[in-house]
């Protein structure tokens, strides 16, 4: 979809953002990083070729979001998790073994939702 230097722009981008991958963004924002019109993101959506967007949530009008780590999963090829366990390197720590589940236990934790 993107060049080969484009892609790792983005993924850079997306990487290097202050908000934790796993958190959605608003279309209208991804559409600013992409450098694209909102009409190609539903286009894409409608047509299943772009990144795969969160669920509608109810109260939340007719907005659509985005969760990062899917975003950059779509443009890589690697498994969405693997880019959460980029930017907590990145951010916050490293740890071992990095596994799904060690990454899920991290994020839990972050967000209130358990202890590691």
């Amino acid at each position: 979809m993107f060049h080969q230097n484009r892609t790792q722009e983005l993924l850079d981008q997306l990487l290097h953002s202050d908000m934790p991958p796993w958190r959605p963004i608003p279309s209208r924002k991804l559409a600013r990083i992409f450098g694209v019109s909102l009409q190609s993101l539903a286009n894409w959506r409608v047509r299943g070729t772009g990144p795969e967007p969160e669920p509608m949530r109810r109260g939340k009008g007719n907005r659509i979001f985005y969760k990062p780590e899917k975003v950059m999963a779509w443009l890589s090829g690697k498994e969405p998790w693997q880019h959460s366990y980029a930017w907590l390197r990145l951010h916050l720590m490293d740890f071992t073994p990095v596994t799904e589940e060690t990454v899920s236990a991290c994020i839990a934790f972050l967000e209130g939702e358990g202890v590691l």
